[in-house]
């Protein structure tokens, strides 16, 4: 799949996962899969990247949002986060959406 088509694909937090904060002040981030009840815990840069795909969301807006929040360059957050998004989907953890 080339880049262009990612670019335009949408994804979503599957259902069978669920992200958790830990209380205000707190660094505690986590990712739950309701199915299995299996606990994951995060850092917070991998919650917040999670969290953008609370709702469906093409992958270009979500570079777009986390591009400007790191402030990273565009080319280096689109390679760093196109691995992220294989493992994640081919784990469930993320669904690509029409």
């Amino acid at each position: 799949m080339n880049l262009d088509e990612v670019m335009h694909k949408f994804f979503t937090l599957s259902d069978d996962y669920m992200l958790h904060r830990g209380n205000d002040g707190e660094k505690d981030f986590f990712l739950f899969n309701v199915s299995t009840g299996k606990i994951f815990k995060l850092n917070e840069t991998s919650f917040t990247i999670l969290e953008s795909f609370s709702e469906n969301v093409s992958f270009s807006a979500v570079v777009d949002n986390l591009t400007k929040k790191f402030s990273v360059e565009t080319g280096v957050l689109i390679k760093d986060l196109s691995g992220l998004m294989e493992k994640w989907t081919e784990s469930g953890v993320l669904v690509e959406n029409e």
